[in-house]
C-alpha cells in the first residue's frame, strides 16, 4: 500500500534529495503515529478476534513474558508501545548506518535518500513483526522509552530557545520601520498570551484556595515571567535578547502550564466545563501530534547539529542526527499515548499525555526552559571571559 508513495524521491541534485528525504519520513511518521493512535484506541477488540491473536494474546508460553500477562500483551497501550519500538529501531539503524555523513561526496547519503521501497516494507514489517516479540523486551523499552523522551524534549527546548534568538537577530539587524513594528507587535501579542493562559489557568485549575499545588504553579509562572523581562536590564547580558525572546519564551512557558494542569485527573481543582472540555481535548490531541511531527523535522535539520557549509560540499543538516531525533520522537509518542507509565487501562480515543506523570513531566519541561533560558541571558554577565558573539 506505501509503495506507489514511498518511490517519488528521485533526481540527481543531492539538496534537492535531502529535501524530500525529510518531508517522506516526516509524513511516513505521522502516518505511522495516526495508525499507533487508532489501534491503540480501536484495536483491541479486533486482535482479540483474530485467531493468531488471540491465541498469542492467550498462551503464556507463547507471550514469554515474565512482566505482564499474557492478556495485556494484546492491549491497545502495549501496541502502542510495541509500535514504538519497531520505529525506534527503524531509525535507530539508520543512525548507526549514516553515522558521521556530513559531506555530499559520502555514498551513504543515497540510504538516506533512496531506496523507499525496501525502506517502507521494512518498517511495516517491523510494526507488524514486533507484535510478537516478548513482553518483557516490551516492558524494558519502555522503561528506557522514559528516558528517551525526556532528552527529545531537552533537545526540543534548545531548539525553540536558539530559534527564537535567531528570529529576534533577523529583525534587529533589519533595522526597518515594519522589522521593529513586528518586533512590538509580536512582543505584545506573546505577553498578551502568556498572561491570558495564566488567567485561564487560575480559572480552571484554581478553583479554591485549597488547591495550593495548583496556585503555586501558577503564580510562579507569574514571578518567572516578570523574571524574563527584569533581567533584560541586566548589564553586559546577551545582546541577542529582547521582549520578543522573553515575550516567546513566556509564552511557550505558559503554554506548558496550561497543558500540564489540564494533563490532571479530573479532581476537585479542575473545573468541569462539560462539552467545552471534549473539545478541548480533540483539539489538544491533534495539536499534539501535529506539535510532535513539526518539532522533530525541524530539530532533525537543525544548525544545533551543525551548519552545512557549500564551499565544503557539507550536507545542509547531518543525515545520522535526523534519525537520532526521530527515534527519540519515536519514544516520545510512545509515551504521550501511554501517559507515561506501563498501563493496561483502555484509553480514552482523546486522551493523550493524561495523568499525574505526565503533569510533571510538562511542568518539570517548562522550568527547565525558563531556567534555560534566563541562564543563556546572563551567561555572559557570570561567564565574562568567554566570547558569546
Amino acid at each position: 500500500m506505501l509503495g506507489p508513495f514511498c518511490c517519488f524521491s528521485s533526481g540527481a541534485d543531492v539538496r534537492r534529495e535531502l529535501t524530500v528525504a525529510k518531508w517522506a519520513y516526516c509524513i511516513l511518521f505521522t502516518i505511522v503515529t495516526i495508525v499507533t493512535w487508532l489501534l491503540r484506541s480501536f484495536g483491541e477488540p479486533a486482535f482479540k478476534q483474530n485467531r493468531i491473536f488471540a491465541y498469542y494474546c492467550s498462551n503464556p508460553a507463547a507471550a514469554g513474558n515474565a512482566v505482564l500477562s499474557s492478556s495485556a500483551l494484546c492491549s491497545g497501550q502495549q501496541v502502542a508501545l510495541r509500535f514504538s519500538f519497531a520505529t525506534c529501531c527503524f531509525f535507530l539503524l539508520h543512525f548507526v548506518l549514516l553515522f558521521w555523513c556530513k559531506k555530499e561526496r559520502d555514498v551513504r547519503v543515497g540510504l538516506h535518500t533512496s531506496l523507499w521501497f525496501w525502506k517502507c516494507l521494512l518498517w511495516a514489517g517491523g510494526l507488524v513483526g514486533f507484535l510478537f516479540i516478548p513482553g518483557e523486551a516490551i516492558f524494558y523499552y519502555a522503561n528506557i522509552a522514559r528516558f528517551g523522551a525526556g532528552l527529545f524534549l531537552v533537545f526540543v527546548m534548545i531548539e525553540m530557545v536558539t530559534w527564537v534568538y535567531d528570529i529576534n537577530e533577523a529583525l534587529v539587524s533589519k533595522d526597518t520601520w515594519w522589522s521593529w513594528t513586528a518586533l512590538v507587535a509580536g512582543s505584545l501579542l506573546c505577553f498578551g498570551g502568556g498572561l491570558a493562559c495564566i488567567g485561564a489557568a487560575y480559572h480552571y485549575y484554581a478553583t479554591s484556595p485549597s488547591c495550593s499545588l495548583n496556585l503555586f504553579f501558577i503564580t510562579w509562572s507569574l514571578v518567572i515571567g516578570l523574571a524574563m523581562v527584569a533581567v533584560l536590564f541586566v548589564p553586559n547580558r546577551l545582546e541577542v535578547a529582547g521582549l520578543l525572546t522573553s515575550g516567546v519564551v513566556f509564552l511557550y512557558c505558559s503554554y506548558l502550564l496550561v497543558s500540564g494542569l489540564s494533563s490532571q485527573p479530573i479532581n476537585g481543582c479542575v473545573r468541569d466545563t462539560g462539552m467545552t472540555q471534549l473539545w478541548m481535548q480533540i483539539v489538544g490531541f491533534f495539536l499534539a501530534i501535529a506539535a510532535v511531527a513539526y518539532s522533530t523535522l525541524t530539530l532533525g535539520t537543525s544548525h544545533i547539529f551543525g551548519t552545512g557549509d557549500e564551499d565544503k560540499q557539507e550536507l545542509p543538516y547531518r543525515p545520522d542526527m535526523f534519525h537520532l531525533i526521530f527515534a527519540l520522537a519515536s519514544m516520545y509518542m510512545a509515551m504521550l499515548f501511554t501517559n507515561w507509565q506501563l498501563s493496561t487501562n483502555p484509553s480514552d480515543m482523546w486522551h493523550i499525555d493524561r495523568g499525574w506523570v505526565s503533569m510533571w513531566v510538562k511542568i518539570g519541561s517548562k522550568w527547565f526552559c525558563e531556567v534555560l533560558y534566563l541562564w543563556t541571558v546572563i551567561a555572559p554577565v557570570v561567564c565574562w571571559a568567554r566570547d558569546f558573539s
